[in-house]
C-alpha cells in the first residue's frame, strides 16, 4: 500500500500569486493534504476564496495569536491533527525535487518505498530570478533545507526547518535529494515579501524600512540578498516548476501602491554590477549561511 504524504505549510496573502502552481506540482507528484497555518485571521477568507478549487485537499489552521501574517510561526497546536503517513515541512516557494542517483521518482510515494526511512533531510537548491541570471540555474546549499518525516514516529513540535519527533532511535536519510528553493521567484516577489512583512523589534513593516532605504539610496537587506544569490556560482540545471504558473495579474494588485519600483531596481542593478566577489565567495562556503555573510556586505556601493 502506497503510504501517504501531506504538506505542512504556511501561507499569507502575498502568496496568494504562487499558491496555485505550488499545490498543482505537489498533487501531481502525490501530495493528498496540505495543513495551511494562516497566521493573519483578517487573511483567512480571501485566502479560502482564491484556494476553493483545492478546498478538498486543504485543511486550514488559523493561527489565535495576533501575528504578523509573514512571521514563521503558529506551527503549534495541530500536530495530532494530522492523519498522513509523512509529513513533508516546506514553504510555497520550495519544491521537492525528486531525482536521486540518477533516476527521476514521478511520486514521493515512488520515493519513499525504494528509500523507507524515517527522517529525510532535504538540501537546498538555490535559485533566484531577478532577471539578470538564469532562472533555470541553480546551486546547492548545503545545511540548509527541509524535512519530511514519518508521523507515526510522533511530531512532537514543527519549526521553520525541522520537525522534531517524539521517537528518537530512528532511520535518517542524508543524501542528495534536493529541495528547490525558489528565493525570489521575481521582483516583485520580494517586494511583496517587504509589504506583508515586519522587522524583528515589531516596530515597523518591513515596507517602511524599505522605502526609508531608498529614499536614502540604500538597497533593501532581501534585495542585498538576492544579489547575493544571483551572482553566487550556479552549477545545476533545474526544470522550471513555477514561471509558468505564476499569477502576474494577482502579483502586480499587491504592489499596485508601491511607487518605487522603477528607483529600487535602478538601485539594485547598481548594486549587483559592483559587488564584490569577496562575499560572494565566502557565502559559497559550504558553513556560510545568509545571516552570517549578511553583515559583511556594504549597504549601497
Amino acid at each position: 500500500m502506497n503510504p501517504s504524504v501531506g504538506i505542512v505549510c504556511r501561507i499569507y496573502l502575498g502568496e496568494i500569486p504562487y499558491i496555485f502552481g505550488f499545490i498543482d506540482y505537489y498533487l501531481r507528484i502525490g501530495v493528498k493534504k496540505f495543513y495551511f497555518i494562516i497566521c493573519d485571521k483578517t487573511e483567512e477568507k480571501v485566502i479560502k476564496d482564491f484556494l476553493k478549487p483545492y478546498s478538498k485537499h486543504i485543511f486550514y489552521y488559523v493561527h489565535r495569536k495576533p501575528v504578523k501574517s509573514i512571521d514563521r510561526d503558529g506551527f503549534e497546536g495541530f500536530e495530532n491533527l494530522i492523519r498522513e503517513d509523512y509529513i513533508l515541512n516546506v514553504d510555497v516557494d520550495e519544491f521537492l525535487y525528486l531525482k536521486f542517483k540518477g533516476k527521476q521518482y514521478k511520486t514521493i510515494q515512488e520515493f519513499i518505498i525504494e528509500n523507507p526511512f524515517d527522517k529525510y533531510f532535504f538540501d537546498w537548491i538555490m535559485v533566484v530570478n531577478d532577471g539578470c541570471s538564469s532562472k533555470n540555474m541553480g546551486f546547492v546549499k548545503k545545511k540548509m533545507g527541509k524535512v519530511m518525516v514519518k508521523s507515526s514516529n510522533g511530531i512532537k513540535k514543527i519549526i521553520c526547518h525541522d520537525v522534531e519527533l517524539e521517537k528518537t532511535d530512528i532511520r535518517e536519510f542524508y543524501d542528495d535529494v534536493f529541495v528547490i528553493h525558489y528565493w525570489g521567484r521575481t521582483m516583485e516577489d520580494i517586494i511583496i515579501k517587504c509589504i506583508f512583512g515586519k522587522m524583528p523589534d515589531k516596530k515597523r513593516t518591513s515596507l517602511e524600512v524599505m522605502i526609508e532605504d531608498i529614499n536614502k539610496g540604500i538597497l533593501p537587506v532581501r534585495f542585498r540578498l538576492m544579489a547575493l544569490l544571483s551572482k553566487a556560482k550556479k552549477d545545476i540545471e533545474i526544470p522550471n516548476l513555477v514561471y509558468d504558473k505564476i499569477r502576474f495579474d494577482i502579483e502586480s494588485t499587491l504592489i499596485e501602491k508601491f511607487k518605487h519600483k522603477n528607483k529600487l531596481i535602478d538601485l539594485y542593478k547598481k548594486y549587483l554590477d559592483k559587488l564584490n566577489y569577496e562575499f560572494v565567495d565566502k557565502f559559497n562556503k559550504e558553513d556560510m549561511t545568509l545571516l552570517k555573510v549578511l553583515p559583511m556586505m556594504p549597504q549601497s556601493l
